[in-house]
């Protein structure tokens, strides 16, 4: 077993089950879990499509918080343009062209190069979880 099918079995016991779970935030989980595991798996493989899938994670991740900041009765394609003209989806989209460009100029993905990478995403969260309405 490599060490990325070990992280992956233990992300596994990290990621929601979606319908069991009473959660606010459990989608958001669930995204970050998925985000994660194909991070890893471009690690592992070096496949772009592991890289299009993470990306896509946190879209949906900033998607869902929009509409969970908003009471939108939008239609489809006025709520997409909506969401795309959000300031924390212009902040995302910026983020991942960065990071995009990094790694499609590099072709080994060495410990260094990932500290350089984890130092251009910053540490910023992606929600503000706490302006989120809550169930309770």
């Amino acid at each position: 077993m490599t060490v990325y099918q070990r992280l992956q079995n233990q992300l596994a016991t990290f990621w929601p089950d979606l319908d069991e779970s009473d959660n606010d935030v459990a989608s958001y989980a669930f995204d970050a879990c998925g985000a994660l595991a194909e991070a890893l798996l471009l690690v592992e493989e070096q496949e772009t499509a592991h890289l299009v899938n993470c990306l896509t994670a946190a879209t949906d991740t900033i998607d869902m918080y929009v509409q969970d900041l908003q009471e939108l009765t939008l239609s489809p394609s006025e709520l997409n343009a909506f969401i795309e003209a959000s300031p924390v989806m212009k902040q995302e989209r910026h983020r991942q062209r960065v990071l995009t460009q990094e790694l499609l100029g590099r072709a080994i993905l060495d410990s260094e190069f990932l500290a350089h990478l984890k130092q251009l995403n910053g540490q910023a969260p992606l929600a503000d979880f706490p302006r989120l309405p809550t169930s309770s």
